[in-house]
């Protein structure tokens, strides 16, 4: 490789986990292809016609070099050599995916590495053979009679161990080393050193539990997923034209479009990954009456069953996630349970926004009381301000506060629609009576003119529509009805542009609230 190895770093990192992109070649078939191409990495480490040693430029020693760089390089060039020989073993011999994949990885890593160390190491004199040590070859032998789950927990004990040490040993270079070269390389090594251990250690963990050989686990997840995006797409075929709300006949149509797309690649995936097609045919007989049940529904009885179906399916994606992403062993089928789980949790709040705010079904009793508080709250203050309204009518001296004045009729409205829904979803009106210091208020506000009504005014609207809006975000958390929560976001937005007309106001005027705060 031209480049230098730690060039290749950051991009390393990124692709932590991932797939390399292109045509899908099989692991056996590469690593026989290397043997059969005379890769010297993957020659017998006991044959004798593999003593050779690092083809020097001269013999006259390397200068600014102690005996920790000497001792570093030498024993590095043997590592890299054991992971990339090693790991085509793991190619070939291992029982899981998970630690054929680690193999692939520290291939693809360790091989520039290895690359480079030569480099460096003629550079700066550095003679020695790749021999491995003894107890390097006892370990090869021991792996070449090992296969399937054997053969995993002796190598990835081994990987691990093997890169603590790595990592023991390249901090010593980093802190005792004199070549500035050969230090920074060290330096530079230790962060994919330290990833290969996470990685090594995550893999182990993974055999230990019973990561199932061939990586059945992950190839059962991709049927299943496969199933059920063949499932979704019966389900939406039979409800197309049926739902009465735009929003619902909205989202089938471009559910209909992205669950095929869904499909398609996870075909891919299987049938690339493990070499054979996979495409559903028929349902079993359960799911079968499922879509029977949808299909002869209309109306709320159809939009209702169709939208439990998706939420209790998206509600048992979620919970299973984090197992389904512990199992798969490639890197876009990782990013597949992620960004589905993120879409999953999106689309299960908007269902159950809709089955609770169209048929008040599912409505969440703690969600429930905590939204009947706010609308309470929110009553009251709407309450509160028509009578404050009503009270300063006529009194601004200023023509901006006395058109705001008359203008703001918007509490008017808002109090018949909050009552409106608190009947309709608590079963009861609810009409409040002023408080008696908020009487007394509106009273001190009657007694006042000119300045001292307008700054009072102006004061008692910025306070209530400050603490609105810095409580906006837990209110719409709290409510179970879509409408209200638009109600929230709605306000929010118009209190925030009068709460700066009026501060804007009172700072000109009367040099107060200048600050903004």
């Amino acid at each position: 490789m031209k480049n230098r190895w730690w060039s290749l770093l950051p991009v390393l990192l990124l692709l932590a986990g991932c797939s390399r992109s292109g045509t899908p070649t099989s692991p056996v078939a590469a690593s026989n292809a290397a043997v059969s191409n005379g890769d010297p990495a993957l020659q017998d480490p006991n044959a004798p016609e593999f003593d050779k040693g690092i083809a020097l430029d001269d013999k006259s020693g390397g200068k600014n070099v102690n005996s920790q760089d000497r001792k570093w390089t030498t024993e590095t060039i043997k590592g890299t050599r054991v992971e990339v020989l090693f790991g085509h073993l793991a190619v070939q011999r291992a029982g899981s995916d998970s630690v054929a994949w680690f193999g692939r990885r520290m291939i693809d890593d360790h091989s520039p590495q290895h690359e480079q160390l030569e480099a460096l190491a003629r550079k700066n004199h550095i003679s020695d053979n790749e021999n491995l040590t003894s107890e390097q070859k006892a370990e090869y032998n021991k792996l070449q009679r090992l296969s399937g789950s054997s053969f995993d927990e002796e190598y990835m004990s081994y990987e691990v161990q093997d890169h603590k040490q790595d990592i023991s040993d390249t901090k010593d270079e980093v802190s005792d080393g004199r070549n500035h070269d050969i230090v920074s390389f060290a330096k530079a090594g230790l962060p994919m050193l330290r990833l290969h251990l996470a990685l090594a250690q995550n893999v182990r963990s993974f055999v230990k539990n019973g990561g199932g050989a061939t990586s059945s686990a992950e190839r059962t997840y991709l049927r299943n997923a496969i199933y059920r995006s063949y499932f979704d797409q019966q389900i939406l075929a039979a409800s197309s034209g049926k739902a009465t709300h735009n929003e619902l006949r909205t989202f089938i149509t471009t559910f209909k479009s992205s669950n095929s797309s869904q499909m398609s690649q996870l075909q891919s995936w299987h049938k690339s990954w493990f070499g054979s097609s996979y495409s559903p045919t028929s349902l079993t007989t359960s799911d079968q009456s499922t879509l029977d049940r949808i299909r002869n529904a209309s109306g709320q009885e159809f939009e209702t069953r169709f939208m439990q179906f998706f939420t209790a399916q998206w509600q048992k994606s979620i919970n299973s996630a984090a197992t389904d992403g512990s199992h798969a062993t490639h890197s876009q089928l990782r990013s597949f349970i992620e960004s589905g789980t993120t879409a999953n949790q999106s689309n299960l709040s908007k269902f159950q926004g809709y089955l609770c705010d169209w048929y008040q079904v599912g409505c969440s009793s703690s969600n429930s009381a905590a939204e009947q508080s706010y609308l309470k709250k929110a009553i009251y203050q709407a309450y509160l301000n028509q009578q404050v309204i009503a009270a300063s009518s006529g009194k601004a001296t200023h023509d901006s506060l006395g058109s705001f004045i008359s203008n703001y009729n918007a509490q008017n409205s808002a109090l018949n629609q909050l009552q409106g829904w608190y009947r309709t979803w608590y079963g009861s009106n609810y009409s409040p009576a002023l408080k008696s210091s908020d009487q007394t208020m509106i009273q001190n506000l009657k007694n006042q003119s000119g300045q001292g009504f307008e700054t009072q005014f102006i004061s008692f609207f910025t306070n209530q529509w400050q603490n609105s809006i810095n409580s906006a975000s837990t209110d719409a958390e709290n409510a179970s009805h879509a409408q209200l929560r638009s109600f929230v976001q709605t306000r929010t937005t118009m209190l925030q542009s009068n709460l700066t007309e009026l501060r804007g106001w009172d700072c000109e005027w009367y040099q107060q609230q200048c600050s903004g705060s």
